[in-house]
């Protein structure tokens, strides 16, 4: 261990901040990748429920469809 009077060596304290900022790099790229992939997984589950609801409102639109014109088949066949 060097003392606080001894001067350190340019190269040692290159060495040092070299060595804390790939562990500061490091660090930061894990917590942004980390985001990054909630991020995704969120505008998957964002863009499934949009893709879902549209089918439901289309499905829904179909069976109102069907229904308003079921009594008008139900008729024709009777022959009323």
């Amino acid at each position: 261990m060097k003392d606080i009077v001894t001067p350190v060596p340019q190269e040692e304290v290159r060495h040092v901040i070299k060595k804390c900022l790939e562990n500061s790099a490091l660090v930061n790229y894990t917590k942004v990748s980390e985001m990054a992939k909630i991020e995704g997984n969120t505008r998957a589950r964002t863009h499934a429920r949009t893709h879902a609801r549209t089918h439901t409102q289309t499905f829904i639109r179909h069976f109102h469809g069907c229904f308003l014109v079921a009594p008008q088949i139900s008729e024709e066949i009777s022959g009323d």
